[in-house]
């Protein structure tokens, strides 16, 4: 279910999922969290909405952070960011970066910039940290991770005397499109 779902194949999940029933199992968190993430991944926000509200009174199964934050993804998505924000504030558990980093994308992708800045004072407040970004590569049989802003990596100096190098070598031979 959880392949079908990242892939936003919405009717793929719903299959399985009463296929899964018809056979005497029982619907999970889990089994809710693909549903949830199909409809997200599919636009279907609507869908999402009902999924979320059966999922305690029809099967029993109570609403976690992960499914607050996928239907808050999916609003997003729909374009429906006051909502997504006014339930992020009042769900049963604290947002989590997850929550914000759906509503500050949301945000420039609609080109709300003040918005944005209004959801970045809010994580600041509620001292929500977006998590820096991290690159790794292998080379010649061994691992090398960086992370944004780290500058402890054994051979930091070598890495940004080349990262230096390149950049005198672009500005002196340009850019050409498509290479």
């Amino acid at each position: 279910m959880g392949a079908y779902a990242q892939q936003g194949d919405k009717k793929s999940v719903i299959k399985l999922f009463y296929d899964m029933k018809l056979r005497g199992f029982s619907p999970d968190e889990y089994s809710f969290l693909a549903l949830l993430t199909a409809c997200s991944n599919s636009g279907s926000v609507h869908e999402a909405e009902k999924w979320l509200s059966c999922m305690k009174d029809d099967y029993g199964v109570e609403p976690q952070l992960q499914h607050y934050t996928c239907f808050i993804n999916a609003m997003t998505r729909d374009g429906r960011i006051a909502e997504a924000k006014a339930l992020a504030m009042k769900m049963p558990f604290e947002a989590d970066a997850a929550v914000w980093r759906s509503l500050l994308t949301a945000c420039a992708v609609h080109g709300k910039w003040a918005e944005v800045a209004e959801v970045r004072k809010l994580m600041r407040r509620r001292g929500v940290r977006k998590e820096g970004g991290m690159s790794w590569i292998e080379f010649q049989g061994e691992v090398h991770v960086f992370l944004a802003g780290d500058r402890n990596h054994e051979r930091m100096n070598e890495i940004y005397a080349k990262l230096a190098e390149l950049r005198e070598e672009i500005k002196k031979n340009g850019t050409q499109r498509g290479s």
